[in-house]
């Protein structure tokens, strides 16, 4: 599995532009620290607040919160009879697009990436220059397209057609 790049970075001791200090790396990791058990504190207390808990991965509920929502279950009946009708005329176009949505979903996650080694580019802050030079490539095979072509028949009294090469035909009216 590959590791970020600014882990990859810290690990040996180098900041982007290549040079690093220990005070440097050292401070980062302290920063990534205090930000790790910030986080660790934020979801502690949202998981008391909605009242669940983690474990292999799934959530559970507190019985209470269960309860909680078993009192505001709605059935399909009393939803019907509930509602508004805009709300009742929704309903079919909102399901009627469940199936296509995720076929949209299976399609967009089949899709390749344009360029394999594109995160690379991005993970090391080199994509702006990539992007740049592809420009600047692009700009330049305009340009080469647009030039007049130039004449390759022999000049008057040049049997090689060296010469011709450089220079533009002449048009009748120039002769």
């Amino acid at each position: 599995m590959r590791r970020p790049a600014a882990a990859r970075l810290l690990r040996a001791g180098l900041t982007r532009d290549g040079s690093g200090t220990t005070a440097d790396v050292a401070s980062a990791a302290f920063r990534l620290r205090r930000a790790e058990e910030a986080s660790a504190r934020e979801h502690a207390a949202q998981q008391q607040r909605w009242h669940y808990r983690l474990e292999r991965g799934r959530v559970w509920f507190d019985n209470e919160m269960r309860r909680a929502h078993r009192r505001f279950k709605q059935s399909i009946p009393a939803f019907i009879a509930a509602g508004s009708v805009l709300n009742l005329l929704t309903v079919p176009v909102i399901y009627s697009l469940i199936v296509p949505l995720l076929l949209l979903d299976l399609f967009v996650q089949a899709v390749p990436t344009p360029h394999g080694r594109y995160q690379a580019f991005v993970d090391f802050g080199d994509a702006a220059g990539y992007r740049q030079d592809l420009s600047e490539l692009r700009r330049s095979l305009r340009t080469e397209h647009c030039r007049p072509p130039v004449s390759v028949t022999p000049a008057r009294g040049d049997r090689t057609g060296e010469g011709a090469r450089h220079r533009p035909r002449r048009s009748r009216r120039q002769r």
